[in-house]
């Protein structure tokens, strides 16, 4: 099967540069559904992931496929799959989730207002503030993943049975 090629977002950093981030094709499930198989998308709260989705597709002309594919059974939102089964106590958060599934982010402050701080300088060039923004995010998806398959792996005493 010949492979399509990525579309690109112009991203600004700063005022005068420009990058260019790759951007596959959101129905990549097609040569799932081709070969016979399901495919599914997993996230940790979907209204902040369709934004950002919304905001690619405006910007790569594919808006309809991506305001079809958020409604669909393909993406997955966990947050609310967490929220449907189980009670921490300790509110929903992935920060606060993950942990209690046994993950550990790579990053020292793991957290939304210090990934501000470190996107800002990553925005004005700083390398290592990049790195961090990385594995943060690399943490992010893993932490999702964890959760989802401690999920499909633990059989947890429902309230009434305890």
């Amino acid at each position: 099967m010949r492979q399509r090629p990525h579309r690109f977002v112009p991203r600004r950093r700063g005022r005068a540069e420009t990058t260019r981030i790759p951007l596959p094709h959101v129905s990549s499930s097609d040569s799932a559904h081709a070969a016979g198989r399901t495919f599914r998308a997993y996230c940790w709260h979907a209204p902040a992931e369709n934004g950002f989705l919304r905001r690619l597709g405006l910007a790569c002309g594919i808006v309809a496929e991506i305001d079809d594919f958020i409604v669909s059974d393909e993406w997955v939102d966990m947050l609310r799959v967490w929220d449907s089964q189980l009670l921490t106590g300790h509110g929903s958060g992935l920060k606060v989730v993950a942990p209690l599934v046994g993950f550990a982010w790579d990053v020292d402050d793991a957290g939304g207002g210090e990934s501000m701080v470190m996107y800002d300088r990553a925005a004005g060039g700083d390398a290592d503030a990049r790195q961090w923004l990385l594995s943060y995010n690399r943490g992010d998806v893993m932490a999702t993943r964890a959760i989802r398959n401690w999920m499909d792996t633990t059989n947890v005493t429902p309230i009434e049975s305890a």
